[in-house]
């Protein structure tokens, strides 16, 4: 059982790497997020940006792409980890015989494979919605994130609802500032939902599962080494938790930045400024208790 903990606490110090590596980076280009999303969207809405106080450049334009893209890539290679670690776990209830368990593990480590998918879907669609760098050649990098956004919305229709699935219709039509900005800020408050979807539901699977192997080792182990298996899953279920967490309260910045990018244009563009700014309500009201996480994490890492 210790061997066994000790795998799953390398397995979640590899996930947890994934996922501090975006931390540091949407903590350092959380201006150009905002400031370089909204100059490509006021470029797309013939807008002026001027009285915002922004330093708008082209690589500003650039670093918010780039991102956005770093973020896709991030939450779908999270997701492969997580297909092999709920393998790990399988696996090993299996032998066991704890099939019940299994089943129900299945279901918790399902509902965050899903989510992240649904993270990783989100930010497709919101790279599809951009004005191409290159109006009569789609970036490559876009195109392959709509390919692969087409495979999670398959996965989408069987799980969470809250999952946006991508619309290419305004991004193929020549939509209206208002209803860019309407279709951009309901993308962004699903994705916050689905991050704090994530983070509950992967915590649920260590929880269960460190419950289940401390009563094991009581039943078959020594004291001595029913303690060992203890500790050694408590830290296995808070790894798990601290992943959920920081998944939760980066999501919550990168979310934050874009949405008030999307604001920023769309007020310049003339959209009434409640309308513009519509995310910030819904997405900053239900991550506002991960704000203040967040910035214990970015502390940390000066």
């Amino acid at each position: 059982l210790s061997k066994f903990a000790e795998g799953l606490s390398k397995q979640l110090t590899a996930l947890a790497t994934q996922v501090h590596k975006l931390t540091v980076s949407i903590s350092t280009e959380q201006e150009y997020l905002t400031s370089g999303l909204a100059s490509l969207l006021a470029k797309a809405f013939h807008a002026n940006l001027t009285t915002f106080a922004f330093v708008v450049n082209p690589q500003s334009e650039q670093m918010a792409r780039n991102s956005i893209s770093n973020a896709f890539t991030t939450w779908s290679s999270v997701s492969t980890s997580l297909k092999v670690l709920s393998g790990t776990i399988g696996t090993a209830l299996k032998s066991v015989g704890a099939d019940d368990l299994q089943q129900k593990l299945n279901v918790s480590m399902q509902a965050a494979l899903t989510s992240c998918e649904g993270l990783a879907a989100s930010l497709g669609e919101v790279q599809g919605l951009l004005p191409k760098e290159n109006a009569s050649e789609p970036q490559q990098s876009a195109v392959l994130m709509q390919q692969e956004v087409g495979r999670i919305s398959g996965i989408a229709a069987m799980g969470s609802s809250m999952i946006f699935v991508p619309d290419a219709s305004l991004a193929q039509a020549s939509a209206s500032p208002r209803e860019l900005c309407t279709q951009l800020n309901s993308t962004l408050k699903a994705a916050g939902e689905v991050a704090n979807s994530f983070a509950n539901s992967f915590a649920d699977v260590f929880d269960e599962l460190s419950d289940y192997m401390v009563k094991l080792s009581q039943d078959k182990l020594s004291v001595a080494q029913a303690l060992q298996v203890q500790e050694s899953f408590q830290l296995v279920a808070k790894a798990a938790k601290d992943i959920g967490d920081e998944v939760r309260n980066t999501s919550a910045s990168l979310f934050g930045a874009l949405g008030a990018g999307v604001a920023a244009a769309g007020e310049a563009a003339g959209v009434e400024k409640g309308a513009a700014a519509g995310l910030r309500g819904g997405l900053l009201s239900l991550l506002l208790p991960a704000l203040g996480a967040t910035a214990a994490i970015f502390h940390h890492l000066l």
